[in-house]
């Protein structure tokens, strides 16, 4: 396993918790139609302990004059922002976003819709990733505005039961993956195989070894490839109990066998799983041309 060299020098800025003076962190959001909520979530980061540690970059696909307008109003210059002229999905986001930062660095993935209580949140994340070289993704908890813990930690799937998810609404969960987070005597972390990465801390080793998000896929399996590959590379998928955000609590791949013929969302993600186990079966060069294929004839 390749193990990040830039966090030899350390300092302490007047607390107990030591950080890294070299440490950069890419903060990276990709925007559709949530503009007003990535400037309020924005502004929140700011308010990080950390926050001068942070390279801003927010890519919007929404293709929207309005959004746009949002966006260079709301946010301040120290926001890199990027209007692509198309959608380009999810994980061409992000990776484009990346490339734009400054210098190679920790990725940290925030959904528009992130709320961050605690000052210390990142913080508190990254020193739990430098105080162990084998994290290569972590993730924290996260509740829906009513308080429910949110399903961000799963095992990889399986196609029955990925099926059987779709066609039984609520069954074949993993929440009980998070359960050791909970409770009275709550554990500082669990090791899972992939997290959300709606609000999700990738170790720089890890994001540049691995060239990113696997842009194979347009949206909803991405972070399971990441973790996939995490786990391949030798890295842990960690979920921890020290920080908790909260988001709200709408998933755009939400619903049963029947939401797929009133959502395009859900039709994309049903494609990128497809694309996910065809792809364990056959090489990716022919791959891409197959689910390349069934997109075209789906669009």
């Amino acid at each position: 396993m390749k193990n990040s060299t830039a966090h030899s020098d350390t300092y302490f800025d007047g607390s107990d918790t030591p950080f890294c003076d070299t440490t950069k962190i890419s903060v990276v959001i990709v925007n559709y139609f949530k503009g007003n909520q990535v400037v309020e979530c924005v502004g929140s980061l700011r308010k990080q302990s950390i926050s001068h540690c942070f390279e801003y970059v927010v890519l919007d696909n929404s293709v929207s004059q309005s959004e746009k307008e949002v966006l260079l109003q709301g946010l301040g210059s120290d926001v890199k922002t990027i209007f692509p002229c198309r959608n380009l999905g999810y994980s061409k986001g992000v990776n484009a976003a990346v490339k734009c930062c400054r210098t190679p660095s920790h990725v940290l993935l925030v959904n528009p819709d992130i709320v961050v209580p605690s000052e210390q949140a990142i913080e508190t994340m990254l020193t739990e990733m430098l105080g162990d070289d084998r994290i290569g993704v972590l993730g924290t908890l996260q509740r829906n505005p009513n308080g429910e813990v949110v399903e961000v930690a799963r095992r990889f799937p399986s196609f029955h039961k990925l099926f059987a998810r779709r066609l039984f609404p609520g069954s074949y969960m993993d929440s009980h993956l998070l359960e050791p987070l909970l409770g009275e005597n709550p554990i500082d972390r669990v090791e899972v195989d992939w997290v959300q990465s709606s609000f999700t801390l990738v170790r720089d080793s890890l994001w540049h070894g691995v060239g990113g998000l696997n842009e194979r896929y347009y949206i909803f399996m991405a972070d399971v490839d990441l973790g996939k590959r995490a786990v391949d590379s030798g890295y842990k998928v960690v979920v921890t109990s020290s920080v908790i955000v909260f988001a709200d609590g709408l998933r755009a791949s939400r619903g049963g066998i029947k939401s797929i013929f009133k959502s395009r969302a859900l039709r994309v993600h049903v494609l990128d799983a497809v694309k996910y186990f065809v792809s364990a079966w056959i090489p990716e060069r022919i791959c891409e041309r197959r689910t390349s294929l069934v997109v075209s004839q789906n669009s």
